[in-house]
């Protein structure tokens, strides 16, 4: 049991995406990583969250 269990855990975090929000605080421009809370442009692994009123509106 408390094998399966420690397998369980470790197998979740490997699949946990690091997530980042849109802050726009620079720019509208996407590719800025200033305008993301982790200070970088976000990749395909990433879970992104846009505020439904930041201060600008991302542009792609």
């Amino acid at each position: 049991m408390r094998k399966t269990i420690l397998l369980t855990l470790i197998l979740s975090a490997t699949f946990v995406s690091a997530q980042t929000t849109w802050n726009g605080s620079t720019s509208t421009d996407w590719f800025v990583g200033a305008n993301w809370s982790t200070g970088s442009v976000p990749t395909s692994t990433n879970n992104v969250i846009i505020p439904s009123a930041p201060v600008n509106q991302p542009k792609r």
